[in-house]
């Protein structure tokens, strides 16, 4: 008796395992397909958002505006075009990992150089003080997400 009781848990907990590895993989799946990489349209919008949140908090003039909405565009065409190789890679190689928060770290300092060169001394202090607080708040959004166990996007 004690031996099948043993065998029935031991049949239980294997199909319970091997019906969550399908559920990952379908979620990955998915994540390739619709959510992993942002559309055009979608990119377009958001530059133009923050380029009016900008403008509206640093007192901008239409010329820095149109320029800041362009280089936040190229901002996040450069993370779509980073995301899409980092989905297409299987590897997790650490070497490769690495290289990617590089190229990370180079598409945000090359933001930074975009908007020193389109603000005024005084409009990219308050700015940098701005972007400093929003990366501290999508950090600890970051690390919460990642102790509940939801998937981070």
């Amino acid at each position: 008796m004690m031996k099948r009781i043993i065998l029935v848990a031991m049949v239980l907990s294997l199909s319970v395992s091997g019906l969550a590895q399908i559920k990952k993989e379908k979620k990955m799946e998915s994540m390739h397909d619709s959510k992993s990489v942002m559309d055009h349209d979608n990119q377009e919008a958001r530059a133009m958002i923050y380029a009016d949140k900008m403008a509206t908090r640093l007192s901008l003039n239409l010329e820095q505006k149109e320029k800041i909405r362009e280089a936040h565009l190229k901002r996040l065409e450069n993370e779509k075009d980073l995301k899409t190789a980092m989905l297409n890679s299987k590897d997790s190689m650490i070497e490769e990992k690495k290289d990617m928060m590089e190229q990370r770290k180079q598409i945000q300092q090359d933001f930074k150089d975009d908007m020193k060169a389109i603000l005024n001394a005084n409009q990219f202090s308050r700015w940098k003080g701005m972007h400093e607080r929003e990366m501290k708040m999508n950090e600890k959004a970051y690390k919460l997400k990642k102790n509940k166990g939801d998937k981070i996007e």
